[in-house]
């Protein structure tokens, strides 16, 4: 008939909205990890805190905003994000004795490990969810 548009299915409007929600969680996860890094030596007792946050942000990434065409790319970045994260810590650090850059190595070792730990919960689910699905497909 013309004029009815069909109703939507459940799953088409929680995988849209999911996405949606997913994109902004990822968003916010990235802002709150730059700003947990440039203020992680003002944070004091609520680093713990910022950094739950953000793994929390992470689960929610994993299980709204990834879907299965993206699951292999997304847990090859979060890999690479991961090693990164600690091969650039390992690597600073010397650096540290340098004048002036006691100032700049902190703020950025922060960032990419508030990053690290934003994504590694995100990778885990992701990863829970391929193998739950490869185990169901061998049924």
């Amino acid at each position: 008939m013309i004029g009815l548009a069909k109703k939507p299915t459940v799953e088409k409007v929680s995988k849209e909205y999911g996405t949606k929600y997913g994109h902004y969680l990822f968003l916010a996860g990235v802002l709150l990890a730059l700003l947990v890094g440039a203020f992680s030596s003002f944070l004091g007792d609520y680093t713990a805190s910022a950094f739950g946050i953000l793994a929390l942000l992470g689960l929610l990434v994993g299980f709204l905003n990834i879907s299965e065409n993206e699951v292999v790319p997304f847990l090859v970045s979060a890999i690479a994000i991961v090693s990164a994260s600690a091969a650039i810590s390992s690597a600073l650090a010397p650096l540290s004795v340098i004048p002036g850059m006691d100032q700049i190595i902190p703020p950025v070792v922060g960032f990419v490990s508030a990053i690290a730990f934003f994504v590694a919960p995100a990778a885990a689910i992701v990863a829970l969810r391929t193998v739950w699905s490869l185990a169901q497909s061998r049924r």
